[in-house]
């Protein structure tokens, strides 16, 4: 880079150009890069911000196949990448861990739908089911790099700690402290049945079906440090979300019936969706100890 006393404004000025040039859809004049940029041996300034304007983009379409390929097969490469250049322009990263360059991506699909002037139930379907794909694909990345059940066991036998038993009775379950949801757990709706697919896509075994419209209420956990999808009924769905907001479990199920309240928050838990409330505390069964007498504090026995 040329030196930046002779470059036109302030530091912070530049990076922002240097970032624009490199995701623009077209390059800058060549008039601009050499006011900015400095030759590289046999390239100009121009021919040297070609060449990393090409590989930085193709690392960022790449990192972006990564963590969509089921939204990558099922729209094919070519379309795929089309949406990721425009994506970037869009929305450039914010983050130096490309982990985070495609949290805003089902975001950005949504606001930029061709049908988004039209009332909800009047849009094309079809760009409803890639959304939802969009979305599920980046909650299923962010669980697996959440804190999980597994951390969650490993610093409790650290610290000594027991786990609370899975089978706490009812009123332990309804009328104490409730179930929290587990760190890694996301709930998610959508419009199509897009988990098997996304699951198919993952495994590779097999060319998934297209997914099916049918509104869906997902639980995204992990287990065993493999993200796993449960499809909930919206009673469940409403359940779970309300947990973290209620003083017990029996106000967060509502009008559920009480067994069967019992029987889903007892499930959750050995599937880890859900952290049991701390156990209470229990006195050890060995007699208390006894203070030692002083002659002062002995009474005369009756005669």
């Amino acid at each position: 880079m040329a030196d930046p006393a002779r470059a036109p404004g302030a530091l912070a000025e530049l990076q922002s150009w240097f970032q624009a040039a490199l995701l623009a859809a077209d390059p800058p004049e060549p008039g601009a890069a050499r006011r900015v940029l400095a030759a590289g041996g046999a390239l100009d300034p121009r021919a040297c911000l070609d060449l990393y304007r090409t590989s930085y983009r193709t690392r960022l379409i790449e990192s972006l196949r990564t963590t969509y390929p089921a939204l990558r097969l099922l729209l094919g490469d070519d379309l795929f990448d089309r949406f990721c250049a425009e994506y970037l322009h869009a929305c450039p990263p914010r983050s130096w861990a490309l982990a985070r360059l495609g949290d805003r991506f089902a975001d950005h699909l949504e606001r930029h739908r061709p049908d988004a002037h039209l009332a909800p139930a009047a849009r094309e379907r079809w760009i409803d089911l890639l959304v939802d794909l969009a979305h599920l694909e980046r909650t299923y990345g962010e669980v697996l790099d959440a804190e999980g059940t597994e951390e969650l066991a490993g610093r409790a036998e650290r610290d000594g700690r027991e786990q609370p038993p899975a089978d706490l009775p009812d009123a332990a379950w309804l009328d104490g402290a409730p179930p929290t949801p587990a760190p890694c757990l996301r709930l998610l709706r959508t419009r199509a049945v897009v988990h098997p697919y996304l699951l198919a896509a993952r495994r590779g075994t097999t060319a998934p079906d297209r997914p099916r419209y049918r509104p869906t209420h997902l639980a995204v956990s992990r287990r065993d440090y493999t993200v796993v999808l449960r499809e909930l009924s919206p009673d469940q769905y409403a359940v779970l979300r309300a947990l973290p907001h209620t003083a017990t479990a029996r106000e967060a199920l509502g009008a559920v019936p009480t067994a069967r309240g019992a029987r889903w928050l007892r499930a959750w838990t050995v599937a880890g969706l859900l952290t049991p409330p701390p156990a209470p505390h229990h006195r050890p069964l060995t007699p208390p100890r006894r203070p030692a007498r002083t002659p002062t504090r002995e009474r005369t026995p009756a005669p």
